[in-house]
């Protein structure tokens, strides 16, 4: 079964009950970044066809580069 975005992001969030190790400020960076109609939502925006060629501007790939290189730190395992 697919999940969406949020889903996931909601999955990794680490609690006492689900140890994840994920830093909750990287979770809410990613969220804001790609899901948050209130911040870029850009996952929405490239998906759908939103973007104009001059709105791929060098601020959202700073901001992409720097959200991969956040997860970059992590190391994932397959359960």
């Amino acid at each position: 079964m697919e999940k969406l975005l949020d889903d996931i992001l909601v999955d990794i969030k680490n609690s006492d009950i689900n140890h994840t190790g994920f830093d909750e400020e990287d979770r809410i960076f990613i969220k804001y970044v790609l899901t948050e109609k209130a911040g870029l939502n850009l996952r929405n925006q490239v998906a759908h066809g939103l973007m104009d060629f001059n709105e791929y501007s060098f601020s959202n790939i700073i901001v992409i580069l720097s959200m991969i290189l956040k997860i970059s730190k992590y190391s994932f395992t397959k359960n």
